[in-house]
């Protein structure tokens, strides 16, 4: 069975969209997490699932969370 693929976008005024982080494949049943550096002002975050060929492919997005700061600041925060 082949999976799809998630992708995350940063869209900052009316330029075009940056890839910011993206994954492909089956991950198994398990939750994984995810921690990406944005950074900048003012922008839109963009969730784009690729669907794979099977009718079986999915994906889910869950507990989602922003926050300020790096991705390093935030785990050292919830140490």
């Amino acid at each position: 069975m082949r999976m799809g693929t998630l992708n995350v976008y940063k869209r900052e005024g009316m330029r075009n969209d940056d890839l910011v982080w993206t994954l492909s494949g089956h991950q198994g049943s398990d939750w994984h997490e995810a921690l990406v550096d944005i950074g900048g002002a003012c922008y839109q975050i963009i969730f784009e699932g690729v669907v794979g060929p099977s009718y079986l492919s999915d994906l889910a997005v869950d507990d989602i969370f922003f926050s300020k700061g790096t991705c390093c600041q935030l785990k050292q925060d919830l140490i």
